[in-house]
């Protein structure tokens, strides 16, 4: 299954992706926006800068992605990240708009894959060698932390000793980070089968601030039929009834999780398909392979946020919700959009309260304002509740 084939995609819209997690303290929310950098080069509504962060309601900022070169982090796009653009530096320069913000730079990604992460932390010189290059990497652009998006250990070309090698890697880390009391995050799966064979649950829990869990992409046009990105329980007539919201911090948990340190990781885009037979659209309808690209993302199968709320403004669109996947689907002719809106993100906030998430008044208005921030001031129909 190509589960997290394009859980990429989600770090990857014109906007920004967001999460919200538990509390670190009675007091502290945490609000974690990803935003990817190559939004920039899109045009029209599609373009998507530092600018328009400012005063943003993330209580952190994290700048996908940085790469690895010769086992040392280096910049993924220089030109616009040191050079004639100084992205790196327009960035950090948010925090002077909104008190208390952490800017990280995340290393990693869907593509950069597993190998050159394999290599460099199967030493005990290749990991030093790789945390002085990022603590050098964080003082020389400002950035308060680094978040590691290595997908993922054991994996995609990685080797059997990862699992043990990750974690001496996060506590290289650590023991770097603190001297400057600077963020360590790390981007973790959903599966079981993948956190069981690629992570050290208790060394994970000890080293890092929060595991930001990509609960998302769970379903997409890489099936053969249609089903919700982020389903946050499963249908009970669907035979993949364990893929969905609630299963994927479940999977965790009984992982033996410090579950304070979870982040749930919600999507603000949609999957999209194209029906083989437009009369037959419920959940598992045959498909023929992605829906269109949007004007600004450009890829089949996927549309951004904005694309889908300028969809839902024009007409013919019949939009449902299933009372156990508990998010809109829109279908119109042989098009099928599985996507999130601000109800949708409520209840997924409000399910966390099982996992010692208290939900405030504060954090429902950070989701709303957060969707119209990333939808480009678009408007939509749900209001949180």
């Amino acid at each position: 299954m190509r589960a997290m084939d394009a859980a990429i995609v989600v770090l990857s819209l014109a906007a920004i992706a967001c999460s919200a997690s538990a509390q670190r303290t009675p007091s502290q929310k945490v609000f974690l926006c990803y935003w990817a950098s190559w939004s920039y080069y899109r045009v029209g509504n599609g373009k998507f800068s530092a600018k328009q962060m400012e005063s943003t309601p993330c209580t952190h900022l994290i700048y996908a992605y940085a790469k690895i070169v010769n086992g040392v982090i280096a910049p993924m796009d220089p030109h616009l990240e040191i050079q004639g653009n100084g992205m790196y530096r327009r960035f950090n320069a948010l925090k002077r708009s909104s008190r208390g913000l952490k800017t990280l730079i995340s290393v990693g990604g869907w593509t950069e894959g597993s190998q050159r992460f394999s290599k460099m932390a199967s030493s005990q010189c290749g990991r030093r060698t790789f945390v002085d290059s990022v603590e050098s990497f964080l003082d020389r652009h400002g950035f308060d932390g680094i978040d590691i998006d290595w997908r993922y250990p054991t994996q995609r070309g990685g080797s059997s000793e990862d699992k043990e090698n990750f974690a001496l890697l996060l506590e290289d880390l650590r023991g770097t980070l603190d001297k400057k009391h600077r963020t360590l995050t790390v981007t973790v799966p959903a599966l079981k089968q993948t956190i069981s064979a690629a992570y050290d649950v208790s060394e994970l829990s000890k080293h890092v601030d929060f595991m930001s869990v990509t609960a998302f992409d769970l379903f997409g046009p890489w099936n053969s039929f249609t089903g919700h990105p982020a389903p946050l329980r499963g249908r009970t007539d669907d035979s993949s009834h364990t893929l969905n919201v609630e299963t994927s911090i479940e999977n965790w948990i009984s992982e033996g999780v410090d579950v304070s340190k979870l982040v749930l990781g919600m999507p603000l885009y949609g999957r999209t398909y194209t029906l083989e037979d437009p009369s037959e659209h419920g959940f598992n309808a045959p498909t023929s392979g992605p829906g269109k690209s949007g004007p600004f993302t450009k890829e089949a199968g996927m549309l951004g946020y904005n694309e889908i709320c300028t969809l839902l403004s024009s007409r013919g669109w019949d939009v449902t919700r299933d009372p156990d996947v508990n998010a809109p689907v829109m279908v119109k002719g042989d098009q099928w959009i599985g996507f999130d809106d601000a109800g949708s993100l409520t209840k997924k906030v409000r399910l966390g309260e099982r996992w010692k998430r208290a939900e405030t008044p504060e954090c429902r208005e950070c989701l709303h304002h957060e969707l119209s921030y990333l939808g480009e001031h678009f408007s939509i129909s749900s209001d949180v509740e």
